[in-house]
C-alpha cells in the first residue's frame, strides 16, 4: 500500500490527476498514509472523476512514453467512464492464453 501512494503521489511518477487533487487535501499522503486505516483520510473515488477528459491527466509520468490505450465503459450506469491502459491489455491476453489450454 505505501508503494502504491508513494507511486501516485510522487512527483517523479504520479500522475496530473492525483497531484493536483493532493494540493486540496492538506496533507502530504506520501507522509501521512502509512499504515491501511490511514486510507481513510483519502477522499472517497467519485466516478464522475473517470468521466470526460482529458485523459492524459491519468497517465503515470513514471510510464510516460509508453502507449496509452483508452477503455471506455458502454456507460450502462450512466455517462460512459473512461480509464487508461498501458499493459493490461497485454498481461490479460498472457494469463488468458496460458489457461486457455
Amino acid at each position: 500500500m505505501r508503494e502504491i501512494i508513494e507511486w501516485h503521489f510522487n512527483p517523479d511518477t504520479g500522475c496530473e490527476f492525483w497531484l493536483n487533487k493532493a494540493k486540496d487535501f492538506g496533507f502530504n499522503p506520501r507522509k501521512e498514509i502509512q499504515k491501511f486505516a490511514d486510507l481513510r483520510k483519502l477522499p472517497h473515488f467519485e466516478d464522475d472523476w473517470l468521466r470526460g477528459g482529458p485523459m492524459r491527466r491519468w497517465l503515470p509520468r513514471g510510464l510516460a512514453g509508453k502507449p496509452m490505450y483508452v477503455f471506455e465503459t458502454g456507460g450502462s450506469t450512466g455517462v460512459p467512464k473512461s480509464r487508461l491502459q498501458i499493459d493490461d491489455f497485454r498481461t490479460d491476453y498472457e494469463i488468458f492464453s496460458k489457461n486457455a489450454e
